[in-house]
């Protein structure tokens, strides 16, 4: 049998790096020519609470993309969860101790509406893209 015996070892700091590790990654569906809706995941502690500013820059940059200068979140849904990404375990005196490891999900979809004229609630796709979707302060 073999046995790690060098430091944290190995598993623990591949756990650890998956759990740091992760993605945002936005899917784009045409409602109609000026209505689309985004779904956002991120995934991991370095994306945590990075799935809204992600989809609002995305959203903006959609509309600018289709020669528009305002769009307005019609609806939304959201959801923050984690993944189970495994277990890690150590042997001491032949007790066996097992540490689960999670990373945090977030999920956002929207429905957004665009527009080439303010509207009230609407977004200005300049502003947005400028502030990179940070829109929104935590305080």
């Amino acid at each position: 049998m073999f046995v790690l015996r060098t430091g944290i070892g190995l598993f623990p700091l591949l756990f650890v790096s998956m759990a740091l590790s992760g993605c945002v990654t936005t899917n784009t569906t045409a409602i109609a020519p000026d209505t689309f809706r985004l779904d956002t995941r991120a995934s991991g502690w370095l994306f945590k609470g990075s799935a809204g500013p992600e989809t609002l820059l995305r959203a903006a940059q959609i509309a600018q993309q289709n020669g528009f200068q305002y769009f307005a979140i019609m609806g939304s849904a959201g959801q923050v969860g984690e993944r189970y990404l495994g277990s890690i375990g150590s042997a001491d005196g032949g007790s066996l101790s097992l540490t689960s490891i999670y990373s945090p999900t977030e999920n956002v979809s929207v429905l957004v509406k665009m527009y080439n004229s303010p509207v009230p609630g609407a977004w200005n796709v300049a502003d947005v893209i400028a502030k990179k979707g940070q829109m929104l302060s935590a305080g």
